[in-house]
């Protein structure tokens, strides 16, 4: 029990930790604009997506799946570095919605490919996007939302050990984030933070 609580004490303080690291970084890629706010910081999520995937799926049938969407994240992540055109953002959109029904498909046979099927996630997608992107702020608004959502999972009946440490993950790297962005305009998790907790949602 001891260890388990070190541990997770050890996993908060690095998440507490690291997002001031990656301001350094930020601010050492902005060099043409050091008053901008460092954003982008949800790209690390995207390696944590990545364990979820594994849990859930089959990982070799989905991984030439997985490392696009990680690409994709990556251009997204760009976008908050240096702005891509809105048309890139839109293309993302869809080719993610797109992956996100053959991801679905293998793990739910069952699951009917039709029209309304596409349209759902061609649809929902781009939506969670732009609603997260709006509360993405020094506000913390984002941030307790997710935890609040993360602390009702652990609730269920239904988790296995894999999940609960992915929630644990989850869970810590708001709390994180949370202590961080706690002071107005230091970090934000940026278009690519939007982008992966849209595709956690969605899946």
């Amino acid at each position: 029990m001891l260890d388990n609580f070190l541990i997770l004490i050890t996993i908060f303080i690095f998440f507490y930790v690291f997002p001031y690291i990656y301001i350094f970084i930020w601010k050492g890629f902005s060099k043409n604009n050091k008053n901008s706010i460092p954003s982008g910081y949800g790209f690390i999520l995207s390696f944590l997506v990545f364990s979820y995937f594994e849990i859930y799926f089959d990982l070799l049938s989905s991984l030439n799946i997985l490392i696009l969407i990680l690409f994709l994240n990556f251009i997204y992540w760009l976008d908050d570095l240096i702005e891509v055109h809105f048309k890139i953002r839109i293309l993302i959109q869809l080719i993610t919605s797109v992956l996100l029904i053959f991801v679905v498909k293998l793990q739910f046979n069952y699951v009917e490919i039709n029209f309304l099927t596409i349209l759902f996630f061609v649809s929902i997608f781009p939506l969670l996007i732009n609603f997260i992107n709006f509360y993405d702020g020094a506000d913390l608004n984002l941030s307790s939302l997710i935890i609040v959502n993360v602390s009702l999972l652990f609730l269920s009946k239904n988790l296995n050990e894999d999940l609960y440490f992915f929630l644990v993950f989850i869970f810590l790297f708001f709390l994180g984030f949370s202590f961080t962005n706690y002071f107005p305009k230091k970090l934000y998790l940026g278009d690519s933070g939007a982008f992966i907790i849209s595709l956690l949602y969605s899946v």
